[in-house]
């Protein structure tokens, strides 16, 4: 049972709704939402071609021409349970690398018809998000790598590389004490306090070393 405020509300095909519906799943095998629970599913037009019907539903709603803003109510919007234990947690991860697998391999790909619908940025944003089982190479050989190294001696990393990774890898520092110019910029007199104590220490360490 669902209580319109207005009776200028439309559905998923255009019409107006009156103020009082009830709305009953259809019971058959063949349909999308017959395994999940929820009849508002039949408002808001939820797409289940995907293990995270959430996600594909805002990457196909894109797609037609929606557009995103931003919404803070008073009270909480959603709410619902976390995993609460690390087999929880698991099943979870694997149900969102999987659901992602099949956006990305569906006919509905990001790369091919997300580039089409939305435009070349957003597509690659989700894009991003539907090739994160690819993470996991990297992940997987630098939890070995390292160690592997050590033990045979072997030096992975350059120390040039290693200097210039630190450069690049702080510039949300230098960001934050001289280029930005709004109000997350910090203040001058902790910048320069920082900037002193770093040099100190610098000197210092530099000293022990060669004492």
């Amino acid at each position: 049972m669902v209580l319109l405020k207005s009776s200028k509300n439309k559905d998923i095909t255009d019409h107006l709704m009156p103020n009082l519906i009830y709305l009953s799943r259809e019971k058959s095998k063949t349909s999308f939402h017959h395994f999940k629970a929820g009849a508002l599913n039949g408002l808001m037009g939820f797409k289940y071609e995907s293990l995270i019907e959430d996600h594909y539903t805002g990457y196909r709603q894109h797609c037609e021409g929606w557009r995103t803003i931003f919404c803070k109510p008073k009270g909480p919007a959603f709410l619902g349970d976390a995993p609460i234990s690390l087999i929880d947690g698991l099943n979870q991860g694997q149900r969102w690398i999987i659901g992602m697998m099949q956006v990305g391999f569906s006919k509905y790909s990001p790369v091919s018809f997300g580039t089409r619908s939305m435009g070349l940025i957003m597509a690659l944003t989700y894009a991003y998000y539907c090739a994160l089982l690819v993470w996991l190479i990297p992940f997987i050989i630098y939890a070995f790598l390292p160690q592997l190294a050590l033990l045979n001696g072997v030096s992975a990393f350059p120390k040039m590389f290693i200097a210039g990774f630190v450069v690049v890898n702080s510039m949300p520092i230098y960001e934050a004490m001289a280029l930005r110019r709004d109000k997350g910029r910090m203040p001058l007199t902790i910048t320069t306090i920082s900037t002193c104590l770093a040099l100190a220490l610098y000197v210092l360490a530099s000293q022990l070393l060669f004492l």
